[in-house]
């Protein structure tokens, strides 16, 4: 099949069961199509006659057939998300996107970012095989779920730079030389994403500047990061999106700035500019701001309350609780949080340490009912500080160069009980106490 008939079967939506045996590793897609995964990420896999039960319905049968406990719960179940994401994609990439996101003023669609995004999205008019193109990685961006759940945008890559040569030329015969920029896209597709909720910094997107074709794929990436946030959310929030594309405008223009008329990108100029941007004290307060509205919007408390301590959070208050935290270390703080450019699986703690504060919060019922979020914006900046603190010699190399590295907390959401019992510590006046013990399960790797 080439990737005309690839996208005449795509252009319509998800592919049956038949027509993903036809796709290039077909075995693996069908294999994927049959998964489900417990908000734990336990693995189960699905019968077919399942697959188009509802999560409510699908969750019952399993607890009824044994197959998940009762304590447990059904988080990603591969074939919905799936579906939501080759939809979204096939908006995306139509000359008019705008049904992508509904309800939004005719205006906001002539500012910045979402104008320069249009107009590349315009510039695929001209581009047909980029349409398919993206239509088709979007198909097997989560190709490393097949080996496991956790990091597996980078399984992905590896899958295919170790297929056989019988597969790699199925891919090749498909998509020719683009291949390399489907395995590059693949390996970095949850980038944006982690840089809109605040888990990373900007210098994590170093390394998917590094294709040949480095405008292009940046391009491409954001698009598939796009259609992946949107296949995962209920829905696609205004701000979700111009936070996403405000990132990728910005490394845009980069390029754009750091190529001379010769047509070649100075890498080291290109890494040495994000970095130090990264490092400024307004880009560590927006990281933070994110990563506390992301939070926030994920707990399953009170709506309304939801929207209330969302809008409290502004900028003002992260830099003024960063100054009281840190006084005259915050330059010092800035510098090394940014190269600290990734933070692993912290948000799901994240999100049940601010789940629980809520709880406690409303049971309190303050006399005014208002709830002052700085308490537990001091909470996670200790955690925050603790981390950069305990790992910041990792990010100098012996030749005095700026190294950055990822900080993994997986350790700390292994067993409800440790969550727990971490969360009380944080929560009840014993903060020394939890912030040593999340200091202590945690995990560094560099970035190559």
């Amino acid at each position: 099949m080439d990737l005309k008939g690839c996208n005449k079967i795509l252009e319509k939506g998800y592919p049956n069961r038949d027509d993903l045996a036809k796709f290039p590793l077909g075995d693996k897609l069908r294999e994927l199509d049959l998964l489900a995964w417990t908000k734990t990420a336990r693995t189960i896999k699905l019968k077919e006659d399942e697959l188009d039960l509802g999560r409510t319905e699908l969750e019952e049968k399993l607890k009824a057939d044994k197959r998940m406990l009762e304590e447990e719960q059904l988080g990603e179940i591969y074939r919905k998300h799936i579906s939501r994401v080759i939809s979204c994609i096939n908006h995306l990439v139509e000359p008019d996107f705008k049904g992508f996101i509904e309800r939004v003023p005719e205006t906001i669609w002539a500012n910045d970012p979402l104008s320069s995004y249009i107009k590349f999205i315009d510039s695929l008019k001209k581009e047909e095989d980029t349409r398919k193109f993206l239509r088709f990685v979007a198909l097997y961006h989560d190709i490393g779920k097949v080996t496991h759940r956790d990091r597996h945008p980078i399984l992905g890559r590896h899958i295919l730079e170790s297929l056989s040569d019988r597969d790699t030329n199925d891919f090749k015969n498909i998509l020719g030389k683009r291949f390399s920029m489907m395995i590059q896209l693949i390996a970095y597709h949850d980038l944006f994403g982690v840089l809109c909720t605040g888990e990373a910094s900007r210098p994590v997107l170093i390394d998917a500047l590094r294709h040949k074709e480095a405008e292009k794929s940046i391009s491409c990436l954001v698009t598939l990061n796009l259609a992946d946030i949107a296949g995962t959310l209920p829905e696609m929030r205004m701000e979700i999106m111009h936070t996403v594309l405000s990132d990728w405008l910005f490394m845009k223009n980069l390029l754009e700035e750091q190529r001379p008329e010769h047509g070649i990108i100075y890498r080291s100029a290109l890494e040495k500019q994000i970095l130090s941007q990264a490092q400024e004290q307004e880009r560590t307060t927006e990281r933070i701001r994110r990563l506390l509205v992301t939070i926030i919007f994920r707990v399953n408390n009170n709506a309304d309350l939801k929207e209330t301590l969302i809008k409290s959070v502004t900028s003002d208050l992260v830099l003024d609780a960063l100054k009281t935290r840190l006084g005259p270390e915050l330059l010092v703080f800035c510098y090394d949080f940014a190269l600290v450019c990734k933070l692993d699986y912290l948000l799901r703690f994240f999100i049940d340490l601010i789940s629980k504060w809520i709880e406690l919060k409303i049971e309190e019922k303050p006399d005014n009912g208002d709830i002052d979020i700085r308490e537990i914006i001091f909470i996670i900046l200790e955690i925050l500080v603790r981390l950069v603190t305990n790992y910041r010699d990792l990010t100098h190399q012996r030749e005095g160069w700026p190294r950055r590295i990822g900080l993994e907390l997986l350790g700390i959401t292994r067993a409800k009980d440790i969550s727990q019992r971490v969360i009380d510590l944080l929560l009840k006046g014993r903060h020394i106490e939890g912030v040593n013990w999340i200091a202590d399960e945690a995990t560094a790797w560099y970035f190559i």
